[in-house]
């Protein structure tokens, strides 16, 4: 199997051998050992850090920004308590609260306030793709109105990977349909309703009684307002991608013992918005 990777920073080429699997983690992602071909030095293009486990699996380098007094508390308790807010900042969520976490080492210009869907004036720039560069945005989504000044105190953990909730994703209708990563700097871990993400010194716990997960991502399409809009918004989308559960088996067989069959079943559970 092999995948095409293309950012405007590097084209890049990842071979993913049918013997190469690594381990199954509890999120239904797995881990392959493949071989990666760049024209690019791509240490110089990446965000964050991770570090292998004996298992096989991952930990995130991931930060959260807040104020003093905020981080003295967490540091106090232990725990990250987990926010209802949807990305968008605008609608509360009723059957999950999520833990917000970033690959940014700090939050200092507005920018970065961008970068985790916040604004100094609330208000943040989107563009079609069909839009020139340097046009005026096509879109100007009200976000959450925040300052660096309230960022500017930093806690980082190590996350495991599988905490993470997958993230949305944009689709580029072209000559090709390209995908993108919604929010590439923002990682969510999902809670029950007013949980809690618990970690000891500079380290995630690994059991989590609050974690949970969602089987399904935003599928927004970067070619129309309303596809923009989606991945931030939560809510009205009819576009969405199920993940799918490969029980014992792996990629490669899955694929060849599942061709032609109809897997999307729409019957997953998903976010469930607070009637305000």
């Amino acid at each position: 199997m092999t995948i095409g990777l293309r950012n405007t920073a590097a084209e890049t080429q990842i071979e993913i051998p049918s013997d190469g699997h690594v381990v199954a983690l509890s999120d239904h992602a797995h881990v392959y050992r493949g071989k990666l071909r760049s024209p690019d030095a791509l240490k110089r293009h990446k965000a964050g850090a991770a570090r292998l486990r004996p298992d096989g699996g991952f930990d995130l380098r991931l930060y959260h920004h807040t104020t003093m007094a905020a981080k003295i508390a967490i540091e106090s308790s232990g725990e990250v308590r987990g926010s209802a807010w949807n990305f968008q900042g605008n609608k509360r969520l009723a059957n999950c609260s999520y833990a917000y976490f970033t690959s940014l080492p700090s939050v200092a210009t507005e920018a970065d306030l961008h970068r985790i869907a916040m604004a100094s004036d609330g208000k943040l720039p989107l563009r079609l793709d069909q839009s020139l560069d340097h046009a005026p945005p096509d879109v100007e989504l009200e976000v959450y109105r925040e300052s660096t000044r309230n960022r500017d105190q930093t806690l980082w953990l190590w996350v495991p990977a599988e905490h993470v909730s997958p993230s949305h994703i944009f689709v580029h209708p072209r000559f090709t349909l390209e995908y993108e990563v919604a929010q590439p700097f923002i990682y969510r871990v999902g809670l029950k309703p007013d949980g809690a993400y618990r970690f000891s010194r500079d380290s995630a716990s690994p059991d989590q009684p609050d974690l949970k997960r969602f089987d399904y991502v935003i599928l927004g399409d970067a070619s129309s307002p309303d596809g923009l809009v989606a991945p931030y918004d939560e809510e009205n989308t009819a576009h969405t991608f199920e993940i799918q559960d490969l029980g014992p088996e792996t990629v490669h067989s899955f694929w060849l013992s599942h061709g032609n069959q109809q897997l999307f079943s729409g019957g997953v559970e998903k976010q469930q918005f607070a009637q305000e």
